[in-house]
């Protein structure tokens, strides 16, 4: 029996899959509205917040905030 099907591969790999990159990795710091997780370096202790400014900023706060009560 013969039958009228057209075969076509595809390469696996293409020259757009292997040269273009549309968006650049962001930072964890620079990621924005995000649920966080902080654990206390001196005891066991977890502090969960949300923020929608840089992570980064908001965690050095909370560092600061800790250090400043510890004094």
């Amino acid at each position: 029996m013969k039958h009228n099907a057209l075969m076509t591969m595809k390469p696996w790999k293409t020259l757009m899959d292997l040269l273009v990159h549309p968006k650049d990795k962001q930072d964890k710091e620079d990621i924005t509205e995000r649920v966080y997780k902080v654990s206390c370096a001196n005891c066991d202790k977890t502090y969960v917040g949300e923020t929608a400014r840089k992570l980064g900023v908001r965690l050095r706060e909370h560092k600061t905030e800790v250090e400043s009560k510890t004094k």
